[in-house]
């Protein structure tokens, strides 16, 4: 671009000088002053090279990160830690690398920048959750990603998926529904092959095939295993394991008390542009007089602005949260004790669709003597949801998009607005609110029960029972109602659908754990063990028409005055699992695994 500049600049000044010989020398001063410019900030920007090392060894550090805070462009560094990044003076560049403490220096000039960064002692000995056991991150060689109990606070996540959302590479978060309450997809390292996209998710051992009875707020820390890491698993960690550890008690003499509160309203970020009622009349009547027809509107001039149907259906909608935990111990127990309330209404439908979650847990540990521990995680979560319809044609918002802006919300008689001579599909959106009714309840109890015995130095046995039970109730109403002629959304006969299921599981996990360590260079970690699991599922379903008084209140299947044939059904199902494990794991000198 500065190029194209001096190219303008000195063709003007040709043709200035053409004209005007009087000024030529002082045109030609200018010139060069102009040329000088973009030469200077030319100079500002290059690229910056380099060399990243051990502080304490000088030794160059591989594939280590180099990042532009200013620009946001990164690179990495080669075999021997060199590195080349394009940069301008006053930028920021940022070196990290996974063990040591990141550091920042501001480009001063377009020159060589080595760096040195030091080892950090406590991160390479941090503790990661692996299957069936723990590591360190030093000693770790699979593709591990680490989110804690700090980042989920930071972002005030309204479910755990979301705090998931750009935290760890290869890890793909998507929302199932804009509703509250609403399922998200965890996909991790793209999808499968064999149908089933979903990871492995156990949280205390226990597995979670939905993660909306869990507080965001009562997590230690959440391990995503992406490769052979997650391998011990078998055939059902094909698409990763999530690995969720929740709140354990301390050692202290004063219990540790953490409560977190937020409370706000939530409203639509965007509206999507549509006619108002002036416009909407207007091309109405053109498309009715170009197609030979009588135009509908008489008079456009006292149409106005209309009826914004997204300002009917959207609202602000209020959000609420509290969490609290103690937690505490001495030398021979810990415990840690907590419970949560959430409630989040709709932008849409209010609380027609919202969702309200309690949850309670209990997390124990004792020492019953200086071999046997005995440990137990027990939680319970109780869920309400409501829903609309909605991600289909004739939902509310695809409803309130096809509203004409020249009908109002109600009539002169105070009745929903018809939305006569429309599409079949289309209805008076705060119609269908108010005459859906749709209500799920969830209530889940889930834990584990485990003992660890150390046989010998560095070997140790332990057992676990992990066990879920959840009872789920779905209740649906459809009323009586007109919404215009032709809908194919008109009920001539109320009906409501009720269902129960129940999903219980229980597993036991035995596992040998076996670590040798030879003079601090060779270090070995064996571990074995058997696992069983079993799956069992029922469910109840049944449709009655005919509910008394046309009324939710009296919507049950038990009052309704028929059930038709082929109205009831029930369902069961049973699964399990049994397999086998093991891994073995050598380390040479803490630095070849």
């Amino acid at each position: 671009m500065f190029f194209l500049s001096i190219s303008f600049i000195f063709s003007r000044l040709l043709i200035d000088n053409r004209t005007n010989t009087t000024n030529h020398m002082k045109q030609r001063l200018w010139l060069v002053f102009l040329y000088l410019i973009p030469m200077g900030l030319l100079a500002q920007t290059g690229t910056v090279t380099g060399t990243l090392t051990d502080a304490s060894t000088d030794e160059g550090l591989a594939f280590a990160n180099i990042f532009n805070l200013t620009t946001t462009i990164g690179t990495v560094t080669d075999l021997d830690g060199n590195y080349e990044i394009l940069a301008s003076v006053g930028d920021i560049l940022e070196m990290s690398y996974v063990g040591y403490i990141s550091a920042k220096a501001t480009v001063t000039g377009i020159e060589k920048m080595n760096f040195a960064l030091n080892s950090s002692s406590a991160l390479l000995n941090e503790v990661v959750v692996i299957g069936y056991g723990s590591s360190t991150k030093k000693e770790i060689t699979g593709a591990v990603s680490i989110v804690k109990a700090e980042e989920v606070a930071k972002l005030n996540p309204n479910r755990l998926e979301q705090a998931l959302q750009g935290q760890s590479a290869g890890v793909q978060i998507s929302s199932q529904s804009g509703s509250p309450g609403g399922g998200y997809n965890i996909r991790i390292r793209g999808i499968s092959t064999n149908g089933d996209n979903n990871p492995l998710i156990l949280v205390d051992g226990v597995r979670y095939a939905d993660l909306s009875a869990l507080d965001p707020y009562s997590i230690e820390s959440i391990n995503i295993l992406k490769d052979a890491s997650a391998s011990i698993y078998g055939v059902q960690a094909a698409n990763g394991v999530v690995l969720i550890t929740t709140k354990k008690g301390t050692k202290s003499d004063k219990p540790v008390i953490d409560f977190h509160a937020y409370v706000g309203t939530q409203s639509s970020a965007r509206r999507i542009p549509v006619l108002n009622a002036t416009e909407y009349a207007i091309l109405s009547n053109e498309a009715h007089a170009n197609g030979g027809q009588t135009p509908p509107f008489n008079v456009i001039s006292d149409l106005g602005e209309g009826t914004d149907w997204q300002d009917e259906v959207f609202q602000n909608a209020p959000i609420r949260n509290y969490f609290l935990n103690v937690r505490g111990g001495g030398d021979k127990a810990r415990y840690a004790i907590g419970g949560s309330y959430f409630d989040q209404q709709g932008i849409v439908g209010g609380e027609k669709a919202g969702f309200k979650r309690y949850t309670g847990n209990v997390n124990l540990d004792v020492d019953l003597s200086e071999k046997l521990k005995f440990n137990s995680v027990v939680t319970y979560a109780k869920q309400n949801r409501k829903t609309l319809s909605e991600n289909a044609i004739g939902s509310v918002l695809f409803n309130a998009l096809n509203m004409p802006s020249t009908l109002t919300p109600f009539d002169e008689d105070g009745d929903y607005t018809l939305a006569e001579g429309l599409g079949a599909e289309v209805i008076n959106p705060l119609q269908q609110i108010a005459n859906t009714f749709n209500n799920v309840d969830v209530n889940r109890f889930s834990g584990t029960a485990g003992l660890s015995y150390d046989i010998a130095e560095g070997l140790t046995f332990t057992s676990s029972l992990p066990f879920n039970f959840s009872l789920v109730t779905n209740r649906g109403f459809s009323p009586i109602e007109f919404y215009g002629s032709g809908k194919v959304f008109n009920t001539v006969e109320s009906s409501v659908s009720e269902s129960t299921q129940t999903y219980s599981s229980w597993g036991w996990d035995n596992v040998l754990n076996y670590t040798y360590a030879y003079d601090n260079v060779h270090k070995i970690d064996v571990t074995a063990g058997t696992s069983m699991y079993e799956e069992n599922f029922q469910g109840v379903y049944a449709t009655g028409f005919g509910v008394p008084n046309n009324s939710f209140e009296f919507a049950a299947v038990s009052q309704a005055n028929e059930i038709r044939p082929g109205g009831a059904s029930s369902g069961a199902g049973t699964f399990r699992l049994m397999s086998q494990f093991g891994r073995i794991q050598y380390g040479y000198n803490y630095k070849y695994l």
